[in-house]
């Protein structure tokens, strides 16, 4: 990666109902006492919502801890047992916010958590150094609950799901800029969230931990920005300032159940650099016990937020060195196991076996040729390497080359995004794009979702999606390209990068998605059985059936030729 309608917003009104700070408990003595008891959070009313916390959304209670501390960030640790009303029971840790709007000092402490279960919660929390804890309850109601933890589907792990059982098409568009949730929450949500939110997107990935290159925002942005980096010299010393701009942005996903994958990862990969922009100091030149105190705190703010879907250590990695320790701390902080992967850009050889990660996350360089660092716009890229990069766990392309106009694809984006969309998917992966073209990530708001104007590539995209979720049941199909011939449908990483390829989605003998770039002919094996065919043209959406409408299988190989060979095309067979 090379960095170089209104829809007016407030937290208060967003969280209301969904992040609920509620006291309801005993505590206090010895400098520690609940801090606004029953009341909601700051600027919200529960007046005229049910009471409750929402399933899958967040509790919040502030407690108040007037000992004296050097450092209120790390020299105590305010630790937390909830009990579900099933009887499991979940350990988890609060985290000291100054005073609790954004200010760094104060006496003030959250607790923070996400009720998976509906009914009454218990929780107990105490302080590592004996100060007198406390206990309370809330209930989590069904009412406006939220959709749940991306996690693999338990039914094929290529895809995801929510809570592992329920699908979901992932529709994902990358927002680059490195200091993008410095601005107010109110101007992204009009300017861009909405947009995302509108076209139905269900994820988004972003710089989210303005930890590197935090002066980066769109060019009409409010001068109301914040581009300090989340901490600085050291993690043991956060900016609560910025905490509480850039959680306001989680929480407007969150509400909208638009899931956040974290691109500037856990670690700021300063490259070097040492201006005010960066936080400095790398995972892997922090101690043991740094690094243990800076995960933690992370997960105890931002783990209870269902949409961090998912946790990454940095960009272009090969997965075995900090990124495991990251990825193991991370599953002994976070309870509930977000997503967690570190991104590699090399995915032949790839590190994604390993039970630290849940899924991968990766580019596309290294094969038919490619190398330093040179872009690979292809889509056989794409396919091959989301083929080598699944180990059992959902795939997900953060960085295809041809699917950012910025940094990579540039004037070729016009035909490589919608080729490399189709090529990830069918190889049973997921994606995110991006329309842009400026690799500071500084275009205006108003460039996201209109290139190019004729026929803007979010209606190009939304082709692929269209097809997926309407005319497939897409989590039961798996990459199928032994069933195709007469194109060219195998790839070795190796040689001239394919011309004109194609690819197959299967579920044999119930449905078939073949993509062929330049359209042309070639023989998919289809199980016996008569099948509705349809041809797409997948730049316009255009649509006609094959001749006859029908297509009638017996186990052998059928030819198919696509109606013209000016654009590229896929064909869907599903049993009648």
């Amino acid at each position: 990666m090379r960095l170089a309608r209104a829809y007016s917003f407030s937290l208060s009104l967003a969280i209301a109902g969904l992040l609920v700070a509620c006291g309801g408990g005993g505590g206090g003595g010895d400098g520690s006492s609940d801090a606004g008891g029953d009341a909601a959070l700051e600027g919200s009313s529960l007046t005229g919502v049910e009471t409750g916390v929402p399933v899958n959304r967040v509790f919040e209670r502030s407690i108040t801890n007037t000992n004296a501390y050097a450092n209120k960030f790390a020299d105590v640790t305010l630790m937390a047992e909830y009990t579900a009303p099933s009887g499991r029971k979940v350990s988890f840790w609060g985290f000291y916010d100054g005073d609790g709007a954004g200010g760094q000092d104060g006496n003030v402490w959250k607790l923070r958590f996400m009720p998976d279960e509906p009914g009454t919660w218990t929780y107990t929390y105490a302080w590592s150094d004996g100060t007198t804890g406390g206990s309370g309850t809330f209930d989590a109601v069904t009412a406006r609950a939220g959709r749940g933890l991306l996690q693999p589907y338990e039914g094929n792990p290529r895809w995801l799901a929510y809570g592992g059982k329920n699908p979901v098409f992932l529709k994902s568009y990358y927002i680059g800029a490195g200091g993008i949730t410095g601005v107010p929450i109110d101007w992204a949500a009009d300017r861009i969230y909405s947009k995302i939110s509108a076209r139905g997107y269900n994820h988004v990935q972003m710089n989210m931990l303005p930890i590197g290159w935090t002066y980066q925002k769109p060019s009409d942005a409010p001068a109301d920005h914040l581009s300090q980096p989340l901490w600085r010299e050291s993690p043991r010393v956060q900016n609560l300032k910025v905490w509480k701009r850039m959680e306001e942005h989680v929480a407007w996903l969150n509400s909208m159940n638009i899931g956040i994958h974290f691109f500037m990862g856990l670690d700021p990969k300063p490259s070097g650099s040492a201006d005010q922009y960066f936080a400095l100091q790398r995972l892997d030149g922090m101690s043991g016990d740094d690094r243990a105190f800076y995960i933690r705190y992370l997960a105890a703010r931002l783990a209870p937020f269902a949409n961090i879907s998912g946790w990454n250590y940095t960009w272009e990695t090969d997965g075995n060195g900090s990124e495991r320790a990251m990825a193991d701390l991370l599953a002994q902080y976070d309870p509930w196991s977000h997503l967690r992967t570190y991104h590699d850009e090399y995915p032949q050889d790839n590190d994604f076996g390993n039970g630290s990660y849940n899924f991968a996350g990766i580019e596309n360089h290294g094969y038919f040729g490619n190398g330093n660092g040179n872009p690979a716009t292809d889509s056989a890229s794409h396919y091959q390497a989301t083929i080598d990069a699944y180990r059992g766990k959902p795939v997900y392309m953060v960085e295809g080359n041809g699917l950012w106009r910025a940094c990579w694809a540039k004037d070729a984006a016009e035909t490589s995004i919608t080729r490399s969309a189709w090529a990830v998917t069918l190889a049973g992966g997921s994606f995110t794009w991006q329309d842009t073209p400026d690799c500071d990530f500084t275009d205006p708001s108003s460039s996201m979702f209109t290139w190019p104007s004729a026929n803007p590539m979010v209606d190009r995209v939304e082709v692929l999606y269209k097809v997926m979720t309407q005319d497939v049941v897409f989590h039961r199909m798996a990459p199928r390209n032994d069933l195709l011939a007469g194109c060219w449908n195998t790839f070795d990483g190796g040689g001239p990068v394919p011309a004109s390829p194609c690819y197959a989605l299967a579920e044999p003998g119930k449905q078939y998605v073949v993509f062929k770039e330049d359209g042309g002919a070639f023989n998919l094996t289809v199980d016996a059985g008569t099948y509705r065919a349809t041809w797409i043209d997948t730049r316009t959406g255009a649509r006609q059936a094959v001749t006859g409408g029908s297509v009638s299988g017996t186990g052998a190989p059928v030819q198919f030729v696509s109606p013209s060979s000016s654009t590229d095309w896929a064909l869907v067979l599903t049993a009648q």
